[in-house]
């Protein structure tokens, strides 16, 4: 019985872990595809992947594959999503350096101690 216990344990910890995370990565990526459009390159949009549905983010290896790898081998959980495209030739100014897009990434940061905060978890 104790280990039936540890096995929902640890899916309500997945579950509920893998939420915020996933939104912020999702967040992250939407940002940058943002940033481009304003800056002139609608290649993002084109392509589906300015949107909040996750399935065009996904990477199956860095977002499913290594994280779970990791998760049962006990190591530190980190992974990727796939990256949004950006045609630097399509910018309105294209010599500028893609400082912009830099900020975008502030939104991958604070959106998971959101989901902490949210959910009443210790950081």
């Amino acid at each position: 019985m104790e280990n039936a216990d540890q096995i929902v344990a640890f899916v309500r910890q997945v579950a509920l872990w893998s939420v915020p995370v996933l939104a912020a990565v999702i967040l992250h990526e939407v940002a940058h595809g943002v940033v481009a459009l304003r800056l002139g390159d609608d290649t993002a949009l084109r392509m589906g992947r300015l949107t909040l549905n996750p399935l065009p983010h996904i990477d199956p290896i860095g977002t499913v594959i290594l994280p779970a790898l990791l998760l049962f081998v006990g190591a530190p959980v980190f992974g990727y999503a796939r990256p949004v495209p950006v045609n630097y030739a399509k910018l309105r100014d294209p010599r500028r350096p893609p400082e912009p897009f830099r900020p975008a990434a502030g939104v991958r940061d604070r959106t998971p101690r959101a989901g902490e905060g949210l959910l009443g978890l210790e950081c």
